[in-house]
């Protein structure tokens, strides 16, 4: 079983072929979707699904990435965790994703990812020459658009650290995983689409130098810095 956890805010249209995507696709599968405020029906419309699958976590306002994730988080159900966004499909089954967990050799899977319009997603996926993917990471200088955790990981190394805005949390997020030598495994066969939208996140250059500094600072000496919070 498999909690998918995403934010949202103002993308119903998307957002729709999200959940199609997911859980309209395996029953073993939730999403915890955390909504920022939206007011072009997203509420309304999850709430008519009445879908028991999914679990949404109405926040109210904008909220920075670490602080929804790890809400997401913290109200998941199952034992792994897939790091996901609210314009983003997967190619493959999901049943290939739950034959990694069954697998359990590894604590973290990272996937293969493109971006294109949501036609190429429905009409020329199967013909995609695979350079368009990006390449699956497990390096310091890289980072974890979309994959999953072994939620255990959260409980001892703690969850996304809370100084940063959006960006480089997820990078760091896979850094700390890999220095604290949990096994990651890059999976060149499992691929995501990104749907090309709109970008709403704000880069904050503060957030590359905060990621620097917890490597030097932190990881390197083994410690887990005091703005990461640990699952309960």
């Amino acid at each position: 079983m498999l909690s998918i956890v995403t934010g949202t805010l103002n993308r119903l249209e998307i957002l729709k072929h999200v959940i199609d995507n997911t859980i309209n696709k395996s029953d073993k599968l939730e999403l915890v979707l955390l909504d920022g405020g939206s007011t072009d029906g997203t509420i309304d419309y999850v709430k008519e699904l009445n879908n028991d699958r999914i679990n949404l976590i109405e926040l109210g306002e904008r909220s920075s990435y670490p602080n929804f994730m790890n809400i997401g988080i913290s109200k998941s159900k199952y034992d792994w965790i897939a790091q996901w966004n609210d314009d983003v499909l997967l190619v493959n089954e999901w049943e290939d994703v739950l034959k990694l967990i069954e697998l359990n050799q590894h604590d973290v899977y990272i996937f293969d990812w493109t971006r294109g319009n949501i036609d190429d997603y429905y009409n020329n996926k199967e013909n995609m020459d695979p350079c368009l993917f990006g390449s699956s990471w497990i390096h310091f200088n890289d980072c974890m658009n979309f994959g999953i955790y072994k939620k255990n990981i959260f409980r001892e190394i703690g969850m996304y650290d809370n100084k940063f805005k959006y960006y480089e949390c997820d990078h760091d997020m896979t850094t700390r995983c890999l220095f604290f030598k949990y096994k990651v495994c890059s999976v060149r066969d499992i691929k995501v689409f990104e749907i090309l939208t709109e970008k709403r996140s704000i880069p904050y250059n503060e957030d590359r130098f905060l990621y620097l500094q917890n490597i030097r600072e932190y990881y390197n000496k083994n410690i887990i810095p005091t703005t990461v919070e640990k699952l309960i």
